[in-house]
C-alpha cells in the first residue's frame, strides 16, 4: 500500500513539474494590466478596430502607444479579448492600417529621422495562430482617392484615418455636406478596390452610422424621425439597410426609410 501511495506522490510530482515548466517556457499571449495606456508628452495612445485574424465576427483592437515626444515614435499592440496578442518594436512614424481582406495587417513606419514623407510598409499575416511578416507587396491604399472622389463631390469625411472603413475591398465612406453647420446632412458613398460603385440615395439623410460589413455586403444604420421631430431628438429609432455589390451593380437589399419629412419614419 505504501509502495503505490508513494508511486502515486511521484506521478503527481511530475505532473506538477511538467505544468510549471510549461507555463514558463511555453508562448502566452500577455494579459493587458489594468493600467489605461497614458500619453507621452502631449501625443496620446491611437486607437483602432478592424479585423486582422480572419474572425469576422469579433474586430481587434489595433493601439498605436507613443514611446518618445518626437519622430512619431512608438509600439504597434493588437489586442483581442484582454490579450496582447501582437507587439511591435518601436519605430519612428509609426502607424497600422488594414489589408482590406481580414488577414493580417500593414504596419507603416520609418527608418529615417526627419523623414516623414519616407514611409515604409511592411504587412503581417495570420497563420498558424501568430503574425509572420509577408514579404509580398502591401495591399495598394486606395482611400486617399477614395475620400477626394468624396470630396469633389462636395462631401467631407469626418475621420478620414478611421480604418473601419478599409475593412474589406467594398468600402464605404461617410460624407457630410461641406460647410454643413449642424452635420445632419450625410451620403454614404460605395467604392469597391478604390473604384466608386455608387451612393446609398441620391438624397442625403440626417444622420448615417457604419454598422457592419463582408467582402460583398455591407449594412449601415439611419437615424429615424417623426415628422414632429426636432433634428436633436429623434424617436424613430434606427433602421438598418444592407447593400450589395455583385462586381457590377450596386442595390440595397432592404427597404430604404423615406426621405419625406412631412411622414413618420423619414431618415
Amino acid at each position: 500500500m505504501k509502495n503505490i501511495r508513494f508511486k502515486t506522490l511521484l506521478v503527481l510530482l511530475f505532473i506538477l513539474i511538467i505544468s510549471i515548466l510549461w507555463l514558463k517556457f511555453s508562448p502566452q499571449q500577455k494579459t493587458i494590466s489594468s493600467e489605461i495606456p497614458q500619453c507621452y508628452a502631449g501625443r496620446c495612445p491611437i486607437y483602432y478596430s478592424f479585423t486582422v485574424d480572419k474572425d469576422s465576427y469579433a474586430d481587434e483592437s489595433e493601439l498605436i502607444v507613443p514611446t518618445s515626444m518626437t519622430q512619431g515614435a512608438g509600439k504597434l499592440m493588437i489586442i483581442k479579448k484582454g490579450k496582447i496578442i501582437f507587439e511591435s518594436s518601436e519605430l519612428m512614424e509609426i502607424g497600422v492600417r488594414s489589408t482590406g481582406d481580414g488577414n493580417g495587417f500593414v504596419l507603416t513606419y520609418s527608418d529615417q529621422v526627419n523623414h516623414e514623407g519616407l514611409t515604409k510598409e511592411q504587412r503581417y499575416r495570420y497563420k498558424n495562430g501568430e503574425f509572420a511578416k509577408d514579404n509580398g507587396p502591401a495591399t495598394p491604399n486606395t482611400l486617399d482617392a477614395d475620400i477626394e472622389s468624396v470630396q469633389k463631390a462636395g462631401f467631407s469625411i469626418y475621420n478620414p484615418n478611421d480604418p473601419i472603413y478599409q475593412t474589406n475591398p467594398f468600402i464605404v465612406l461617410i460624407g457630410t455636406c461641406t460647410g454643413s453647420a449642424d452635420g445632419y446632412c450625410q451620403k454614404a458613398f460605395f467604392f469597391y478596390k478604390g473604384k466608386f460603385v455608387g451612393t446609398d440615395s441620391p438624397d442625403t439623410s440626417v444622420g448615417i452610422g457604419f454598422k457592419w460589413s463582408t467582402d460583398k455586403i455591407i449594412a449601415l444604420n439611419y437615424i429615424i424621425y417623426n415628422k414632429d421631430d426636432s433634428l436633436a431628438s429623434p424617436t424613430g429609432g434606427a433602421a438598418t439597410v444592407r447593400f450589395q455589390y455583385d462586381g457590377k451593380t450596386l442595390k440595397p437589399l432592404d427597404q430604404l426609410p423615406t426621405n419625406d419629412w412631412t411622414k413618420n419614419g423619414h431618415r
